[in-house]
């Protein structure tokens, strides 16, 4: 039976898909088509572009392995990783037209839905799933108009495969990341029929009207074997109208919302009081709430409150660790370089050194997905890539590399790794290293830093620019430059990308240093905040949330507050 239920897993993720990605969407109103007013208990944020943010944790039963692409993510039998859905356009299916949603997860398009609000409910038309495609005939309803508590409904699939039993359970105060929303909560029970075994899901959805759902949990059996469990959480709401964006509503945001009182945003650049005055070298945050910066003197700091109070994790010792990075993979798996390499597997409550490269070579530029970190020796040293999957207790030689001056290292996942170096240095492998790439450069200066949101989009800070970095839409293939506003001298520091099109980039000089955004991709970039000089790093977990760090223990946090609109 075990091989049976494990063969079948596939399918039933596959078959259930749809259903388990409902909460990272559910998107669609009038606007889509020609259709009546939209109930006012389904109103949604609509616009082209709006983007929900969810943390997803995922169990795996017993003898349940997750598909290939998903496997790095893994650690022991649980994946932690984020899923982001961005309305991305319009289209015609059985005649009608539908919102197209797009989900990605870990920034890989895992999901394609698309959905329609009419006076009867909001409907699922359509799903794809990498390729693999269903028709919903007839369209299956997620929400009624009312949604009285007790009321249910149900749908079956033309070939009875598929059967789901949605049934309103009532209204609850309902807390995630993004914040505290009154939702109404309900709970589907979906069979679906395979050849080998009887799939059953038991899914519960908490949505919000104006913010859409903002946490769903599903649990899978086939007989009485679990295969999986997961939890989505929703970390930020991303509008797409013009103007400012809310990534983590307040109470009062959300009861102005949903009361219909205007509400406008202002950003504000907070200092934070890090409680430590050594140099903040890196930052990161994998939420809004949780997230470590690094520095000299042995310093690692935590937050698990958005930065309203951090603790250390390691004892200051003077002369200590100058650490250079700090980078967690998911909310428990992080690692911290300086002259060592820390490894910690409990969210930075503790930290572990790695054991020493082979040839005790000292370190180089490394890189880490899911649970596994790849690393280089010191410049120089070595043309070896290596690889752990143990948190540093053992090292594995993978691939040759094409040179031995590769100053930064970017793994998107296991296969697609890319690195920069000095005098336009660059190479990129797409399968694991195996074979490697070194498509020439527009320049020939020192290339800093690389960063991929997909296989294709990416972007190099080069010492000497024309303004902004270097970007690619075909995996590194060839890259051109961008114009950010920045003055030619001046450095580069930091880089992040939230998706394809919503990035930051920090720029240090003697005068004060800037903080440019983007939302095209870098087409056009825009200041948002000038700071003291001398900054180091930034982390921007959603697109109007982020931190920057530099000397002195400083720590400054970007965000958005509502403000009462004027009256008119």
């Amino acid at each position: 039976m075990k091989e049976t239920i494990t063969s079948s897993v596939g399918a039933a993720r596959k078959n259930l898909a749809w259903a388990a990605m409902l909460a990272t969407a559910a998107l669609a109103s009038s606007a889509v088509g020609q259709v009546p007013p939209a109930p006012a208990n389904l109103q949604y944020p609509l616009a082209i572009k709006t983007r929900w943010n969810y943390q997803m944790r995922q169990e795996f039963g017993p003898g349940v392995h997750p598909d290939s692409p998903n496997a790095p993510l893994v650690k022991g039998n649980v994946m932690e990783t984020t899923v982001v859905s961005e309305v991305a356009g319009y289209d015609l299916v059985g005649g009608a037209k539908y919102a197209r949603v797009e989900s990605r997860m870990n920034g890989r398009l895992t999901i394609t839905d698309w959905y329609r609000l009419t006076p009867e409910g909001l409907f699922v038309g359509k799903t794809n799933e990498e390729g693999r495609v269903l028709v919903m005939t007839p369209p299956q309803k997620l929400l009624s108009p009312t949604l009285a508590p007790g009321e249910s409904w149900s749908w079956k699939a033309p070939d009875a495969q598929v059967t789901i039993a949605v049934r309103v359970v009532g209204r609850e105060t309902t807390e995630v990341p993004a914040g505290k929303f009154e939702t109404t909560k309900t709970a589907a029970e979906i069979t679906m029929a395979l050849p080998e075994a009887t799939v059953h899901a038991v899914q519960s959805r908490w949505f919000s009207p104006g913010v859409g759902y903002v946490r769903l949990e599903t649990e899978a059996h086939a007989g009485d074997r679990l295969l999986y469990r997961a939890t989505q959480t929703l970390v930020g709401l991303e509008s797409g109208q013009p103007g400012p964006q809310v990534s983590r509503p307040t109470a009062a945001a959300a009861a102005a919302t949903s009361s219909g009182a205007p509400v406008r945003y202002e950003a504000r650049w907070d200092p934070q009081t890090s409680g430590v005055t050594d140099q903040l070298n890196s930052v990161y945050f994998v939420d809004v709430n949780t997230g470590w910066a690094a520095g000299k003197n042995n310093t690692i700091l935590k937050t698990a409150d958005g930065g309203k109070t951090w603790s250390r994790a390691l004892e200051r010792e003077e002369g200590g660790n100058d650490f250079s990075s700090i980078f967690f993979t998911n909310a428990k798996e992080g690692w911290a370089q300086g002259r060592i390499l820390l490894h910690s597997s409990d969210g930075g409550e503790t930290w572990r050194p790695a054991s020493p490269l082979p040839g005790r070579k000292s370190l180089g530029a490394g890189g880490a997905v899911g649970t596994i970190r790849l690393q280089t020796a010191m410049f120089g040293t070595s043309d070896r890539l290596l690889k752990s999957e143990d948190g540093g207790t053992t090292w594995t030689d993978i691939s040759k590399l094409p040179r031995n001056s590769f100053r930064a290292v970017f793994a998107l996942d296991p296969q697609h790794v890319w690195m920069v170096g000095d005098y336009g240095l660059y190479a990129f492998t797409t399968d694991g290293g195996a074979t490697w790439q070194e498509p020439p450069m527009p320049v020939k200066c020192r290339l800093t830093q690389v960063y991929f949101v997909s296989p294709r989009i990416g972007w190099i800070l080069p010492i000497d620019h024309n303004g902004g970095p270097l970007a690619t839409t075909d995996g590194g293939l060839t890259w051109a430059s961008q114009y950010a506003g920045a003055g030619q001298n001046r450095p580069l520091r930091d880089i992040h990308f939230v998706n394809e099109r919503d990035g930051f980039l920090l720029v240090g000089s003697n005068r004060p240093d800037v903080v440019y955004r983007t939302s095209d991709g870098g087409a056009k970039w825009a200041t948002i905040g000038q700071l003291p000089e001398g900054r180091t790093a930034m982390s921007f977990p959603a697109v109007d949330e982020g931190w920057v760090v530099g000397p002195n223990g400083y720590i400054v946090h970007y965000h958005l507050v509502p403000v009462p609109a004027a009256a008119k």
